[in-house]
């Protein structure tokens, strides 16, 4: 069991713990004092919700502290879309064989949503799931 992690963390580069410890921390940090974060990144495997400071980037070897999958993949990027030719509307980006593995595109940009709007998107599908509820009532 042991080299099949260390073999596993020298895939990842690295002691896998000390790196997503410093997400695990800002995570906390962000709910213990209850400030709404700039943006909101989320894991494309788990769909953990990881908070971006404003100006803070997701490198390459970034992982989910939930699941341990790469942040830093073309299902995470703004530019992905499947349908697109290569997969990515950047125009100038290279193709990437696995999308859901780490790369070393200079196009990345996590695809992020701001707190507010994701905030206010959960509120108004509560108002909506309520009139829809309201139209069934006997």
């Amino acid at each position: 069991m042991a080299q099949i992690q260390t073999m596993w963390d020298a895939r990842r580069g690295g002691n896998a713990d000390a790196r997503r410890s410093d997400l695990r921390v800002s995570a906390a940090g962000f709910a213990r004092i209850g400030f709404v974060p700039a943006v909101i990144f989320s894991c494309c495997k788990c769909r953990e919700a990881i908070p971006l400071e404003t100006g803070q980037k997701v490198h390459q070897r970034d992982i989910c502290p939930k699941c341990d999958a790469d942040l830093h993949c073309c299902q995470n990027c703004r530019f992905y879309d499947p349908h697109a030719h290569n997969q990515c509307r950047e125009s100038q980006a290279e193709w990437v064989r696995y999308k859901d593995e780490a790369n070393h595109c200079d196009y990345f940009e996590p695809l992020a949503s701001t707190g507010r709007r994701a905030a206010a998107g959960s509120a108004s599908a509560e108002k909506a799931r309520k009139k829809f509820d309201d139209l069934f009532k006997a």
